[in-house]
């Protein structure tokens, strides 16, 4: 998106809170595309990593989130 890497520099992969976020946004913009769990998982999440009450994924959520992310 218009980004260009310089030279050496090491591109992080998504955070947990990144992914988090996208898993969100995704529920949020077609909630009927997705289950009751789906959605309650990533609004809690969400909730979670914005007060620093979480701040990694389990495997089990991440495998969830990841689930929603189509990944």
């Amino acid at each position: 998106m218009g980004f260009k890497q310089r030279e050496n520099e090491v591109i992080e992969p998504d955070t947990d809170k990144d992914l988090v976020h996208d898993a969100w946004l995704e529920v949020m913009s077609d909630p009927e595309k997705y289950s009751d769990f789906h959605i309650q998982l990533a609004e809690d999440l969400e909730f979670k990593f914005k007060t620093g009450e979480q701040k990694t994924l389990s495997e089990k959520q991440r495998k969830q989130i990841l689930s929603i992310l189509g990944d």
